[in-house]
This record gives structure tokens, C-alpha cells and sequence, in this order.
């Protein structure tokens, strides 16, 4: 008897777990494979509606419609150190949504290593509550570092912070070649904590990019974002990036950086370029190119 209960209870177990696949579908990820310690790890959550009508999946006051699991490469649980409750998704029925989240809200990763995650979604009024997504791997790890500078926090008194710019080879991923990108980091140095770490994109480093402070401690760097062409990035004391340009190389040697008397720093050498109007302006001959030629009668 007590056989026939336990086939019976797995019986039911695999077929709820089917009618869960059949209802919400819920797929997680990665944005990439990699990422450098303390940048923000993010993914793509996709939910496909198999109900057949228009759900919403929202949260309670006591709980977030959404959560994840991570777990390190020796398969063991790190524990959430913040309660994220994310905001409504509308699915129609028989459609799928995509949106962008961000692991490191819920899960704080301060070490290197390889990693597991998971999505699992909670749902009222559909049958079935629990969701769980497919499980994912991704690891953290570090990146070289090719500037440092300890700077104060103009207008507050005791207060700094030390820039880093790092270099990352992402590696060889599936359809791309690797190619390297510059990271900018910055740590309160009273506390030792990192205030941000993200992304500039691709650069080009076998040359070395140029950096400066101004006279209000702002980073500026200038460096090779292709064959001939640099991008000068100013970025302040809290991460942000305040201005931008960029500059051809001109037919005598390279751009580069200048700090006048005053403080300001500018791009120097080269010739001004604008990436936006010369996509209008190619666009705008290739418009024209496309017209078909006027027959004119006699």
C-alpha cells in the first residue's frame, strides 16, 4: 500500500510538473559568459504564457514575484543580501515577454570563481505557483588594472576616491572573436567598498590610452576605439559620464590629451568627428542613390 501511495505521489509530482512547463515557460540568460568582479551581473528573463488568457505576475507586500538562486561551483547556496520586489509583467496569452534583470541587486558577489543561476517565478491564480527556470553558469573574475589615482570629493571634507581603469579580454564566445574593452572602477577608499564597475565598450590597446584629471578631479581618457578613430570620455567622482567626443586621427600623429593652465583638459591634434551626422549623411546619399531614374517623354 504504502508502495502504490509513493508511485502515486510521483505520478502526480511529474504531472504537475508538466502542466507547469505547460503554463509558464521561464528561460534565463546569461548577458554574457563573463563578467568583471563588482560590474553589475545581468541577464535576460524570457516568460512565454501557455495559459491561454492574459496573465499578471506580480508581487505580495511580503514577496517579489521573482527571486534567484545562486549557487557557487561547489554547488553551494549564497545567500540573498537584499529582497528585490520587482515590478508587474502583463503576458497576453499565448505571447512572451523579455526583461532585463540584475542579479547583483539580490546577490552581492565579492569573489572570483564560477557560479550558477536560477530564476524562479511566482504566480497566483494560474494552478500552478512556482515557476523555475533553466540553470545557467557564469563566473566572475578580474581584470588587469592600467590606471590608478586616489582623488578627494570636491565639496566634501575627509571624503575620496580611487579611480581604476582596467583592460578584459572577454575570450573567444560563441560566434564572436575576443576583443578587449576598458572597465572603470571606483572604491571609497575610507571604506574600502566599490561605488560602481561597468563597461566602455571595445577599445583597440595595443596603444595605450591617454589619461588625465582636470582641476575638478574628473577622469579623462582618451583612447582607440578603431583603426583611426578615438573616443575622450570625461567621467566625474560618482561613475558618471558627463561628456563625450570623438576625434580622427589627423595626418600628423596622434590625439591627444592637454591640460591647460585652468584645469580643463582637452582633446588636442586630429580633426573633430561626430559618428552621428556621418551616419545621417551616408544615409542621406544612400536615399538619394536608391531613387529610380526620371524618363522624361517628348
Amino acid at each position: 500500500m504504502t508502495k502504490s501511495k509513493s508511485i502515486l505521489a510521483l505520478i502526480t509530482l511529474l504531472v504537475s510538473m508538466l502542466s507547469l512547463h505547460a503554463q509558464v515557460e521561464v528561460r534565463l540568460i546569461m548577458n554574457k559568459p563573463q563578467y568583471v568582479i563588482h560590474e553589475p551581473i545581468t541577464a535576460t528573463l524570457q516568460l512565454s504564457n501557455r495559459t491561454g488568457r492574459d496573465i499578471t505576475l506580480q508581487s505580495t507586500p511580503d514577496q517579489s514575484w521573482l527571486t534567484f538562486n545562486v549557487t557557487s561551483h561547489s554547488r553551494r547556496d549564497l545567500i540573498a543580501g537584499r529582497k528585490v520586489m520587482f515590478q508587474a509583467v502583463n503576458i497576453p496569452a499565448g505571447k512572451t515577454v523579455k526583461r532585463n534583470v540584475n542579479i547583483s541587486q539580490s546577490y552581492l558577489i565579492q569573489q572570483y570563481g564560477n557560479y550558477h543561476a536560477t530564476a524562479m517565478v511566482r504566480a497566483q491564480g494560474i494552478g500552478v505557483e512556482s515557476y523555475i527556470s533553466n540553470r545557467v553558469p557564469f563566473t566572475v573574475t578580474n581584470a588587469p588594472q592600467i590606471f590608478s589615482q586616489v582623488v578627494g570629493i570636491p565639496g566634501q571634507r575627509n571624503s575620496s576616491i580611487e579611480y581604476q581603469v582596467l583592460r578584459f579580454n572577454t575570450g573567444r564566445q560563441a560566434n564572436k572573436d575576443s576583443h578587449e574593452e576598458l572597465y572603470i572602477s571606483i572604491k571609497d577608499v575610507k571604506t574600502g567598498q566599490n561605488r560602481v564597475t561597468y563597461s566602455l565598450g571595445g577599445a583597440q590597446l595595443f596603444r595605450n590610452p591617454d589619461i588625465k584629471l582636470d582641476g575638478d578631479n574628473n577622469l579623462h581618457l582618451l583612447y582607440l576605439i578603431s583603426p583611426s578613430t578615438y573616443k575622450h570620455l570625461t567621467i566625474n567622482t560618482n561613475g558618471q559620464i558627463i561628456d563625450q567626443s570623438f576625434t580622427k586621427r589627423g595626418a600628423v600623429g596622434d590625439p591627444y590629451l592637454e591640460t591647460l593652465e585652468g584645469g580643463a583638459v582637452l582633446t588636442r591634434g586630429g580633426v573633430a568627428y561626430d559618428p552621428k551626422a556621418e551616419a545621417e549623411k551616408r544615409n542621406a546619399i544612400k536615399k538619394a542613390s536608391d531613387r529610380p531614374d526620371i524618363i522624361y517623354n517628348n
